[in-house]
């Protein structure tokens, strides 16, 4: 599976978790919401080394584990200087991706008319 639809799986698996659960009136336990975005920070890490190979990026992949530690450093630096202006839009993006699951139950959890 590629990275990019790895990301989009995770969060898509988070966020009907999160929905479901907000809904119904209940907290995303602590270790599924640990795991959950875990696995969504380390696809992203992937997807920033898979896409530096392809971008002939040599300092992305040069930097080993320092993205799966600082990729909320090296992500924003990477996409301006492999896409400039552009990369931002894909910051955006995967941001996105990040707080969905998260305002996508606070949402739910609030159109339950017995959670208000």
């Amino acid at each position: 599976m590629k990275p990019k639809y790895l990301i989009i799986s995770i969060s898509g698996l988070m966020s009907f978790h999160s929905i479901i659960a907000g809904y119904l009136g209940y907290d995303v336990s602590i270790e599924s919401e640990s795991i959950g975005y875990t696995a969504l920070l380390l696809s992203i890490s992937w997807w920033i080394y898979e896409d530096a190979k392809k971008q002939e990026y040599w300092g992305a992949q040069q930097a080993g584990a320092f993205i799966i530690y600082l990729w909320p450093i090296i992500l924003p630096i990477y996409l301006f200087q492999t896409r400039r202006w552009k990369g931002l839009m894909i910051l955006i993006g995967i941001l996105t991706l990040i707080i969905m699951p998260w305002t996508l139950g606070w949402i739910a959890y609030y159109l339950n008319p017995s959670n208000g």
